[in-house]
């Protein structure tokens, strides 16, 4: 009963798609119809699916993200900057400028000349790194040697240091060319680094000088304990700063600047022409490349390949620092009005059955179907009567 009732209303829906038939122009007009509101809605869900204000990590205070590891997060409130260690917090370093850590060892940099707090397992205790007018800003902590990245206020410089033996690798060095202010530095592996932030021009002007891109590769000859300073990377074209290096599952390194991004291969740099504030690779290995308040759209670079995701609405805040959490991608930042924001986007929901694009795409598949079988039909019934096309 229930499969002559289907064939029935089959075949009714056939007369729609017969040839001369008196159903034709209708079914013509309703195609087309069905052509322009499809391609309305499919326009309106192209828009970044999973998309949602607030994220997992913020602490109900309002209070700043500056920074974070994978135990430990760096924030600053009205009164100053505190670091939470797990659940404890640690608010003796109101100037800390920096964070880290490996498997055995936790770094703070708590913004005094020469000397870092550090946590072997025994609690936290003051390491004197240097005795000269310089502290630290930035740190990549492994086993053995690290690489401490310092400032005396106006140029940074670098220092290896042991942190497992308490031990100074290294005297302080200096990039031998134009004056270098450092954001961000990872470790290549054994006695090796990257480094990224930005070059100062001299111009005469050394109250403001213009800044330029730049990545270096910095390597620690434990021989003569010695660093080699190498630049990989100068853009000498536009004012800019490299403000991230990520390191990525497939082995690569990535450069994210205010100017552009690059990344390094292992026999190959390919750069990218699209300035960004914040970088983050997914659990898909998916890179995303945030820019800055107002922006309607975000960068996603899949297999060296550029795709540009359209947001919903602009971007309310100026991304300051994203990251992974639960898989999700948690973006924070200052809004205009200097107050705390924060997103997360669910990256999976792109492809999603749920989400309004994967709605209409499987309406579309069935639709498309649909018509395809009727047609087929239609054939197959005109040449079992011998009908000539």
């Amino acid at each position: 009963m229930h499969l002559y009732c289907l064939v029935g209303t089959m075949g009714g829906w056939r007369k729609w798609l017969e040839e001369e038939s008196e159903y034709q122009w209708l079914s013509f007009a309703g195609f087309a119809i069905f052509v322009i509101l499809g391609s309305i809605y499919i326009n309106a869900s192209s828009d970044l699916a999973g998309v949602n204000t607030g994220t997992l990590h913020e602490n109900g205070t309002g209070d700043r993200l500056l920074e974070m590891t994978d135990s430990m997060s760096l924030w600053e409130s009205e009164t100053g900057r505190y670091v939470l260690d797990g659940t404890d917090k640690i608010e003796n370093y109101q100037f800390s400028s920096c964070i880290s850590e490996s498997v055995t060892v936790k770094l703070i940099c708590p913004g005094e000349n020469g000397i870092v707090y550090v946590d072997n397992g025994n609690g936290w205790n003051e390491v004197n790194v240097t005795d000269t007018n310089h502290f630290a800003t930035h740190a990549s902590i492994s086993d053995g040697s690290s690489l401490v990245v310092l400032s005396n206020g106006m140029k940074s410089s670098f220092l290896v240091y042991d942190f497992d033996t308490n031990t100074k690798s290294s005297n302080i060095a200096e990039y031998d060319g134009e004056s270098v202010l450092i954001n961000s530095v990872m470790s290549k592996g054994e006695n090796r680094w990257l480094a990224g932030g930005k070059i100062l021009l001299s111009t005469g002007n050394e109250a403001n000088p213009p800044s330029r891109e730049a990545v270096f590769d910095i390597i620690y000859n434990d021989q003569n304990q010695l660093l080699i300073i190498n630049p990989l990377h100068i853009d000498y074209s536009n004012d800019g700063e490299i403000h991230s290096i990520i390191a990525l599952k497939d082995g690569a390194f990535f450069a994210a600047g205010t100017n552009k991004a690059i990344m390094f291969g292992v026999n190959e740099h390919t750069k990218f022409e699209y300035p960004s504030r914040v970088v983050i690779e997914d659990l898909n290995g998916d890179i995303w490349l945030y820019g800055t308040t107002g922006d309607d759209f975000v960068v996603r670079i899949s297999e060296g390949e550029v795709y540009v995701e359209s947001l919903s609405e602009p971007l309310g805040f100026l991304p300051e620092i994203g990251f992974l959490d639960e898989g999700k991608i948690a973006l924070h930042g200052i809004s205009n009005d200097g107050s705390h924001e924060a997103l997360n986007i669910d990256v999976d929901a792109r492809g999603s059955l749920t989400s309004l694009r994967g709605i209409f795409d499987f309406m579309f598949i069935i639709s498309s179907l649909l018509v395809i079988g009727l047609m087929t039909w239609n054939v197959g019934d005109a040449i079992s009567k011998g009908e000539i096309f």
